[in-house]
């Protein structure tokens, strides 16, 4: 019986300094481990919030306004994304799927705010 490979952890580096590791659990959930000291430094990317990014760009030295405007980008892609995606989308596709997929996608657009 074939064994199943294992993966190393991704390193994870922002401005050259290792910031983090992406692996795999055994449950197929995706993990980041934050390598910064002093914080809680375990979370499933479901749970990574927009704080999150500021916290570790601030670590790297990033400047704040640096990284929100990079997250307020990345929202903006992805709002643009969904939009051009229902218009490309085939006239049988499920909406069912389609709702549960774009309100998931919104969902974590909201949690990665940051003010």
């Amino acid at each position: 019986m074939a064994r199943r490979p294992r993966h190393a952890p991704l390193r994870v580096l922002l401005n050259n300094r290792l910031v983090g590791r992406l692996s795999k659990a055994a449950s197929g959930a995706i993990e980041f481990r934050y390598e910064v000291v002093g914080t809680n430094n375990h979370y499933r990317i479901a749970e990574v919030q927009g704080r999150h990014f500021l916290q570790t760009g601030e670590a790297a030295g990033v400047p704040k306004k640096l990284v929100q405007e990079s997250i307020e980008m990345v929202a903006a892609t992805a709002e643009a994304a969904l939009g051009k995606t229902e218009g490309e989308l085939p006239n049988r596709f499920p909406e069912a799927i389609h709702t549960s997929v774009k309100a998931a996608v919104i969902q974590r657009l909201h949690s990665l705010k940051v003010s």
